[in-house]
C-alpha cells in the first residue's frame, strides 16, 4: 500500500495548487497550531524513528534539542543509506 507516494501520477509534482488540492500542507498547518511541546509528543506518540542502524526515536532527538540550553543549536542528518544492512524499514519489504 503507498503512503508517501500515494500522489504520484494524480498531480503534477511542479505545482503548489495540485499539492494543496490533495490535502498538502494539512500536517504542517495542524503543526503550525501547536506548541513545540505538543509537536514534539505528537511525533513521540507516531513512533516516527530514524532510519539509520540504530533507528533513533525522532520525537526523543527532537526533545533533547528543544531542552538544549543554547542559543545555536544543531541537528545534523546523514541522509545516507548506504552502508549494508542500514535501512531499518526492509522487513516491510519481505526481506
Amino acid at each position: 500500500m503507498k503512503y508517501v507516494l500515494r500522489n504520484c501520477g494524480v498531480i503534477d509534482p511542479e505545482s503548489i495548487a495540485d499539492y494543496r488540492s490533495h490535502a498538502g500542507f494539512k500536517g504542517f498547518e495542524r503543526a503550525m497550531g501547536m506548541t513545540q511541546e505538543q509537536v514534539i509528543q505528537e511525533v513521540t506518540r507516531s513512533g516516527l524513528r530514524g532510519r539509520g542502524g540504530s533507528g533513533f526515536p525522532a520525537g526523543k532527538k527532537w526533545e533533547l534539542a528543544l531542552a538544549s540550553k543554547n542559543a545555536k543549536k544543531y541537528v545534523i542528518c546523514n541522509a545516507d543509506e548506504g552502508d549494508p544492512g542500514a535501512f531499518m524499514d526492509d522487513r516491510f519489504l519481505g526481506r
